[in-house]
């Protein structure tokens, strides 16, 4: 009984010394330019969380927030096209931060995002750019 115990307890109360050091934080952020590349709007956030949440939203999402999974998703891609850039991952971005934008997209321009680091230091917030992606095309059967 006490070896069941000592596989159990690290499973209901996990240490969190496994962070060797806390370092800055990713964020994905895409833009909309029309056909002649001047921006819409500022930068966005990919997939900001929700400005209210009721008790019962709260409670679900305990259980299941299929939101904040591909919000943490993003982030590892982030930090694996930083450390090892590739093709597949920068199409897998570029297809989620389409879903993203696709409501707000013209009938035809183009779509760019990029990888900020977020850090604090020197008591403020740092911003560092660490990745732009090309511009990519959108036409009018895109929104489809």
């Amino acid at each position: 009984m006490l070896t069941l115990w000592r596989l159990l307890l690290p499973v209901l109360f996990p240490s969190w010394r496994f962070f060797e050091t806390v370092e800055a934080s990713p964020r994905v952020e895409w833009i909309l330019l029309d056909i002649n590349t001047k921006p819409l709007q500022d930068w966005q956030a990919f997939g900001p969380p929700p400005q209210r949440l009721s008790a019962a939203q709260m409670l679900g999402s305990l259980f299941w927030n299929a939101r904040r999974n591909a919000n943490l998703f993003m982030v590892s891609c982030a930090e694996r096209m930083i450390s090892e850039p590739n093709l597949h991952l920068h199409n897998e971005m570029l297809t989620r931060v389409w879903q993203d934008a696709k409501a707000h997209a013209p009938q035809n321009g183009f779509l760019q995002f990029r990888i900020r680091f977020v850090d604090w230091g020197a008591g403020q917030l740092l911003s560092d750019t660490r990745f732009l992606s090309e511009l990519h095309i959108i036409r009018k059967g895109d929104l489809a």
